[in-house]
């Protein structure tokens, strides 16, 4: 029994013991689970890890960088520090703004001060610090492997990267941006499009090897080579400079070595200079072009090509349908506009036309494809080429030049002040035949088609020149059609043959035939070959004055009328019209014609005359008829319709008188004309008057020979009648009045003498 108590015991003993041990099991179990869990071990070469880690980089009081990462790991060796989801801020200590960069992945490296992200960046520049203060000029930055210096903020990486800024976006292989400076560099093959205010208007593009764009400056530096296009605007450079406003907006753009083009429907525009400035708009269209040094415009539509050059050029432009056009250009200094028309089916070729001056203001039609007008606000000349063979090279130079275009830029007129102009014509054999003028005022009208001249008109002191011949007036006009110059107001013309002075004077160049109006003075020289003297000589000027003066066939014939006077030393000739024919040596006076001839000769008058003690002079011999003809060959004047002769104590009426002259030296030298002898026919009639006597003869024909001033009348039973002899009549009758001698034949055998005896005068 002792022995069973004994296992009972035991058993006790066990189930007590099996109870403590499950309890202190279960207790122990419990403290286990209620006990923390040991962290999990770093891995090797990890000394710490975290979760949303930040972390700040001040300077003095005020954070500098912050960086915030999801996760953030730091690696022993080497030591760095490796983020994901990286953010970073970049703060102005003094500035309300900062710049945040984001990044998947990103490696600090504690000991070199710098961050690397090989994966994709992105940066955000001119964040407000507050939000209640508005931001900056916001850009943003994507890109890829970029590295970040730690102590100065500066990131830079050499992988492609895009840009996006309020007014617009850009590209660029390698990029460098400094927060400190707020200077962004585009390494190479940098591209930025500008966006204007107008969002349907194309973009400006900026194109460069490299850019810095320089934000606090407000300035944009482009590297040769480098470009801007909009639309159909190109401008193509060395360096430039992009100044911004203050909205971010391109205002101006200065280029070196540039050159650019324009091309629209209908319309090409290039320009080139050493240094050139481009204005803008805020809807970034093209406002302006300042061009200098060796700066140059060409212009190309259908109609017309265009080169200017100058030293400098100052282009405006206006809004258009395509873009920008060109509204006025302003060329300073060695300016130079070259204009040739484009050739045209059916239109006949036109020449060049230059002008140079200092200051050219050239304006444009509406669109920008025609001018409109051109002016120099210096003294310019303009020059117009041919265009084909036979068509007048002309140059005109004044102290202005106006000239005004029509349609298909055609020259309409050319105005200009104190000017003068060369024309240069072929004349005979090829030789140049050169036409020169001068004047105060002038202006040519242009036909719009052909682009030749068709009139030109100069006034206030006009002078003419051409090969001899001259002219002044003070208005002159030339119809290229007809070839015309018409002077007016105190027209004068004159050459080696002569000079005429008229209200007006009409010249045709082609054939030189002249035509002279009103209050008519003309003086012909004396010419060089001497031919037979008659009623006119050729040895003396042959003065006129006329109400009308017409010369043609190379001044061969001339032609007076109205109240036409003639005259040479003392010899005249008046009559209403008077023709000339200097080829055929022949002269013709109708209307009543008077001429007049000085004779040197002692006559019965002038031998009475010294007999008395009076002092004589030349005796004139003066001829009135309705009309004559003289002959220079023959030396022969024919008056007919009724002639009327007067000499000193001598008279003498015909229905016809034939005079004959001959030349006789003059005592004071040189020559004169003077009368030889006469013929008249149809009841002459002659009255001889002495201071004693008179004589009067009638007859059908009657012959004076001045020498030795005999009469011989005949035909129509002619008769004398003297008032100290009575009446003589026969069928010719024959007295000599210097010797006071008569003579009849009757009988027609022989002449019959009758004498008069020299009484005492009574």
């Amino acid at each position: 029994m002792l022995r069973r108590a004994r296992w009972l015991i035991l058993l006790a003993i066990v189930a007590i013991a099996g109870t403590v041990g499950s309890v202190f099991y279960a207790r122990k179990e419990a403290l286990l689970r209620q006990r923390p869990h040991a962290s999990t071990p770093l891995p090797d070469n990890t000394s710490a890890t975290a979760q949303k880690w930040e972390y700040e980089i001040k300077a003095g009081d005020r954070a500098k960088l912050v960086i915030r990462a999801r996760h953030f790991e730091q690696i022993k060796e080497p030591a760095v520090y490796v983020f994901e989801d990286l953010e970073m801020e970049i703060r102005e200590v003094k500035g309300g703004k900062y710049d945040l960069v984001k990044s998947k992945h990103a490696t600090l490296d504690q000991e070199a001060g710098s961050m690397y992200s090989d994966g994709d960046v992105e940066i955000t520049m001119n964040l407000s610090q507050n939000p209640e203060q508005p931001a900056g000029r916001l850009l943003k930055i994507q890109t890829s492997g970029v590295t970040l210096d730690v102590k100065t903020s500066r990131a830079s990486t050499d992988r492609k990267a895009t840009f996006e800024f309020d007014q617009g976006s850009g590209e660029c292989e390698g990029a460098v941006y400094d927060p400190s400076t707020h200077e962004l560099l585009m390494k190479t093959q940098a591209k930025i499009d500008w966006r204007g205010k107008d969002a349907q208007k194309p973009p400006m593009r900026v194109e460069a090897s490299q850019v810095v764009y320089k934000e606090l400056e407000k300035l944009v530096q482009l590297s040769a080579p480098s470009k801007l296009t909009r639309g159909t605007f190109t401008l193509n450079a060395a360096e430039s400079l992009v100044h911004l406003d203050n909205e971010g907006m391109l205002d101006h753009v200065e280029a070196k070595s540039a050159s650019g083009t324009d091309v629209q429907p209908g319309k090409e525009l290039a320009y080139a200079a050493d240094n050139l400035i481009l204005y803008l708009t805020p809807k970034g269209e093209v406002k302006k072009i300042e061009a200098m040094e060796n700066a140059r415009l060409d212009s190309k539509t259908a109609t017309a090509l265009t080169h200017v050059t100058a030293s400098r050029f100052d282009l405006d432009f206006e809004a258009g349908d395509e873009g920008s056009v060109l509204k006025r250009a302003l060329a300073t200094g060695k300016g130079r506009v070259e204009s040739e028309p484009v050739a045209r089916q059916g239109t006949p070729p036109q020449g060049k036309r230059i002008l140079t001056s200092e200051v050219i203001d050239l304006e444009m039609r509406a669109g920008g494809k025609e001018i409109d007008k051109v002016s120099t606000h210096t003294p310019g000349q303009v020059e117009f080429l041919p265009g084909k063979k036979g068509d007048r090279k002309r140059l005109m130079t004044g102290e202005r030049l106006y000239i005004q275009y029509g349609a298909d830029n055609m020259i309409k007129t050319c105005r200009s002040v104190n000017v003068t102009t060369r024309t240069e014509s072929e004349g005979k054999g090829g030789k140049p035949v050169i036409m020169l003028t001068k004047s105060k005022d002038l202006q040519a009208d242009f036909d719009e088609k052909t682009g030749q001249m068709a009139r030109l008109e100069q006034w206030t002191d006009f002078e003419y020149e051409e090969g001899t011949r001259r002219a002044t007036a003070g208005h002159a006009s030339l119809d290229a059609a007809t070839d015309l110059i018409k002077l007016k107001t105190k027209a004068r013309m004159w050459d080696e043959t002569g000079s005429t002075a008229a209200d007006e004077i009409t010249l045709e160049q082609q054939t030189g035939d002249m035509v002279a109006v009103g209050n008519v003075s003309s003086m012909r020289q004396p010419e060089k070959k001497q031919v037979n003297e008659g009623l006119l000589s050729s040895s003396q000027p042959l003065n006129a004055r006329a109400a009308r003066m017409s010369s043609t066939e190379k001044n061969q014939k001339i032609k007076y009328e109205g109240d036409a006077l003639l005259w040479q030393a003392d010899s005249r000739l008046q009559a209403k019209t008077i023709n000339i024919d200097r080829s055929q040596q022949t002269l013709e006076a109708t209307g009543d014609v008077v001429s007049q001839l000085p004779d040197q000769r002692g006559d019965a008058q002038a031998q009475n005359s010294q007999k008395s003690g009076k002092k004589s002079g030349n005796s004139f011999t003066i001829v009135k008829a309705p009309s004559l003809v003289y002959s220079d060959k023959t030396q022969l004047a024919t008056y007919v319709g009724g002639v009327t002769l007067d000499r000193p104590g001598m008279n003498v009426k015909s229905s016809q008188l034939r005079a004959w002259f001959e030349k006789e030296p003059k005592k004071g030298g040189g020559d004169e004309t003077r009368l030889d002898r006469m013929f008249a026919d149809g009841a002459v009639e002659i009255k001889e008057v002495a201071p004693d006597r008179t004589r009067n003869g009638n007859g059908e024909h009657a012959e004076y020979y001045v020498d030795d001033e005999r009469i011989i009348l005949n035909g129509g039973n002619p008769v004398v009648v003297d008032s100290k002899r009575g009446t003589s009549r026969g069928a010719e009758i024959t007295w000599y009045s210097r010797q006071d001698k008569l003579v009849v034949d009757n009988s027609g055998s022989g002449p019959a003498v009758s004498r008069i005896n020299q009484g005492k005068k009574k």
